[in-house]
């Protein structure tokens, strides 16, 4: 159904580190500082330590079957209050830092990737198409 995306687990701990210590805590790309402050400016204004799994997903933007992957995926912290299940607001800002992290960093991986040379197949058809 979902898999978690490569590198989520150290984003989700420079998150940590974010939440923490400020958003200079760790290096990240300008353009993605007010992303991560908007997240953080969200959790500040937080009256309780949690969220309804309904105002989670308004939050994230995804659906409940998404929701309840990542609680069972231990990306979110979710527990039972009575019986009302409640969602860390901390993790919810965590997810969603490390996400806009991942974000900028698979531009980057991407923009390094088509910058690359081209491969031995793609230079040989080249090399071929140029003799005829």
């Amino acid at each position: 159904m979902f898999t978690l995306p490569p590198g989520l687990s150290e984003a989700l701990k420079q998150a940590d580190l974010i939440i923490d210590h400020g958003p200079e805590a760790v290096p990240a790309p300008e353009r993605a500082k007010p992303q991560i402050a908007n997240k953080l400016n969200w959790l500040d204004k937080q009256t309780s330590p949690d969220s309804s799994r309904k105002t989670s997903c308004e939050v994230g933007g995804w659906k409940l079957s998404k929701e309840i992957w990542l609680e069972n995926s231990s990306v979110l912290d979710a527990y039972n209050i009575g019986s009302v299940k409640r969602i860390s607001n901390r993790s919810i800002a965590r997810y969603l830092i490390a996400s806009v992290l991942l974000s900028f960093f698979e531009q980057r991986r991407a923009k390094e990737n088509s910058a690359a040379p081209a491969t031995l197949p793609e230079a040989r058809a080249s090399a071929d198409s140029s003799r005829t």
